[in-house]
């Protein structure tokens, strides 16, 4: 497949190669806006803006309905657009690496998503438009400020894989306990000492709570937790 690729050079837009699926990357081009003549393919599926100069995005973002594939990383978004709820089609957004403090409720729209990377941003809670992201599987939140996770994000049934590491957290948030198809939780890099009883009754298959100990468990489920801690945690999981 031959991508349709959309190039800035000294000013000019270059415009070469064809295919029914459109992939536009403009990736480290020093973008401050997007080009217009982007939002003119309607059949654009993959989109990739990484490591620009981007401060928004334009409202005409949600005149994109076939995107399938968002990636801003690396920009200087403070904000999204509501109009990003028109994006049906999308099933991965990766807004990584922004200066990003909360997400618009709009987001919970988003009723195709099952991939969101808001690492290292600026959250100091738990976005509640993510609650209502009912096909999301895989949320790395890693590198914010959260100090804890609402019990209200129970409603987060079809989530596989959660990363929270290098956060504020101080206990470790029960309600992770009941959500019946988390397999992966990464949740180093926190400030946390204990587990909950309830951790016996999850299915968790991998466990990250610092990278220096593997322990396999009764359900040969592997467990990665802090060595400081592993005699106290080891006693709670094993039995």
């Amino acid at each position: 497949m031959i991508d349709f690729l959309v190039c800035i050079h000294s000013g000019t837009q270059l415009l070469f190669g064809f295919s029914y699926h459109f992939t536009v990357k403009l990736n480290d081009k020093r973008l401050r806006e997007i080009p217009q003549i982007v939002f003119k393919i309607q059949t654009l599926k993959y989109l990739y803006l990484n490591n620009n100069e981007l401060k928004t995005l334009p409202e005409n973002l949600g005149s994109l309905r076939n995107l399938e594939v968002l990636s801003i990383e690396g920009n200087g978004l403070m904000s999204l657009p509501s109009e990003i709820s028109l994006l049906y089609k999308l099933r991965v957004l990766n807004i990584s690496h922004n200066q990003l403090s909360h997400l618009p409720k709009e987001l919970s729209k988003l009723v195709s998503i099952k991939q969101l990377f808001v690492s290292h941003n600026n959250i100091e809670e738990f976005p509640k438009a993510l609650e209502g992201l009912e096909t999301l599987e895989n949320l790395n939140l890693d590198g914010n400020n959260l100090m804890t996770l609402p019990e209200t994000m129970v409603s987060m049934k079809n989530l596989r894989q959660l990363n929270v590491d290098s956060n504020q957290i101080l206990i470790f948030p029960k309600v992770l306990c009941y959500l019946p198809n988390l397999i992966t939780l990464s949740i180093s890099g926190n400030l946390i000492q204990s587990l909950p009883k309830d951790v016996k009754q999850q299915f968790l298959k991998i466990l990250y709570l610092a990278p220096t100990f593997i322990l396999e468990n009764k359900k040969n489920s592997i467990l990665q937790i802090g060595i400081t801690t592993c005699s106290m945690l080891c006693k709670q999981m094993l039995l």
